[in-house]
């Protein structure tokens, strides 16, 4: 009698054997990554419009309009601050006001 070499019956040259599975090498693979994160900020701007401004029974008030504003430079500087390193690159980005 011959020995099966620990092998169930049959199963020495089966391929789909867990124990006969081959892995692959590791290879390097270069991937483009997209991600968005989300950040709030505050910048310091004088670009603005002053629509209204004046005292009433609560005190002063003040309603400012941003829909001119150029926050790009300002934006920029912040992103390239936050990432953690010069090889990622910035696509596009969007922004919105939150205390108008």
């Amino acid at each position: 009698m011959t020995s099966l070499g620990d092998y169930p019956f049959g199963a020495k040259y089966d391929s789909r054997a867990p124990y006969n599975s081959v892995e692959n090498p590791e290879i390097e693979v270069e991937l483009d990554v997209w991600v968005t994160l989300h950040k709030t900020i505050k910048v310091k701007t004088s670009d603005y419009q002053i629509v209204d401004e004046g005292s009433d029974e609560l005190g002063y008030y003040c309603e400012i309009d941003y829909s001119n504003c150029d926050f790009t430079s300002d934006i920029e500087g912040e992103i390239e601050d936050s990432l953690p390193t010069s090889s990622w690159k910035i696509d596009e980005y969007d922004y919105s006001v939150i205390n108008d």
